[in-house]
């Protein structure tokens, strides 16, 4: 019983492991997105009518966001 379960231990311990991971990475992303949403919102609702400075600002954020 002992061996079945060192053997099945490394594989289990390495599953949870990868799947915590991923779930992590998976919230990041969806958090990033609402930020990212909630951002673009902020600027519509301030009207910004150079699309060159709404690039700008844009692309700032995304920089923060991935850091």
């Amino acid at each position: 019983m002992q061996n079945i379960f060192l053997h099945l231990q490394p594989y289990s311990f390495t599953t949870t492991l990868n799947w915590i991971t991923t779930f992590r990475d998976f919230i990041r992303f969806v958090l990033k997105q609402h930020e990212t949403s909630k951002i673009i919102q902020a600027l519509h609702r301030e009207k910004l009518q150079d699309h060159r400075q709404f690039a700008v600002v844009l692309s700032k954020t995304i920089d923060v966001l991935d850091k």
